[in-house]
């Protein structure tokens, strides 16, 4: 799974879409509906797993 941060590029808007990695790259703008959007940042996730200590998490 991953989790997309997009922008529309007629309205401006912005917004989140969590997207199977197998899904097709098909996205519309919630809130014009337009599909010209870019894909401004992409992170993996996953579920389940525990967080990472970190050497300021005290773990």
């Amino acid at each position: 799974m991953s989790i997309n941060v997009i922008s529309c590029t007629k309205c401006g808007q912005r917004f989140e879409k969590l997207q199977k990695n197998d899904e097709a790259e098909t996205m519309e703008c919630p809130n014009c509906g337009s599909t010209e959007v870019i894909k401004e940042i992409s992170s993996f996730s996953t579920c389940g797993a525990a967080p990472a200590a970190s050497p300021y998490s005290g773990g």
